[in-house]
């Protein structure tokens, strides 16, 4: 198994302390790729982000958590449920809604947007996967580096 980080330079900062990205054209196409893998998400926010509650009580269900004070909810993959996300993800300043978004495929996780989508990994099962998804990521400059780790 590899975990892929991507890395970034071009913020455009808002109020308060959310980074948003200059672009996440490449996040949508990311999804894209991976969404047909997954089965089901899992979406963390905090209670003043109601656009990412409504989200979350909209395609999926509230699970206690008791580790953190996120607000923690899970549900299917649907086309509905992607198309809310490329098409109504993003704030007025065009950063993600959702402090996280996981995806899975039954129990295991193949995709972590944290923090606004400025902290990303994948997860991979070949070196050949890794490769394609290297090179994939140099047409958007925005990322400034990508880092892999070989889980033992």
């Amino acid at each position: 198994m590899y975990i892929v980080g991507f890395h970034f330079d071009l913020y455009r900062k808002t109020t308060g302390t959310k980074s948003v990205l200059q672009d996440y054209s490449w996040w949508i196409e990311l999804v894209k790729n991976i969404a047909n893998q997954a089965d089901n998400f899992e979406i963390r926010c905090w209670s003043d982000e109601p656009e990412a509650i409504a989200t979350g009580q909209k395609f999926g269900m509230q699970l206690e958590n008791i580790e953190t004070t996120e607000l923690v909810f899970q549900g299917s993959i649907s086309e509905v449920f992607l198309e809310h996300i490329y098409e109504d993800g993003f704030d007025e300043n065009g950063g993600l809604k959702c402090f996280t978004i996981n995806f899975y495929q039954g129990e295991e996780l193949l995709f972590h947007s944290g923090h606004y989508g400025t902290e990303l990994y994948v997860l991979l099962k070949t070196e050949e996967e890794v490769h394609k998804l290297e090179q994939w990521s140099k047409q958007y400059p925005i990322i400034s580096r990508v880092d892999r780790y070989e889980e033992l």
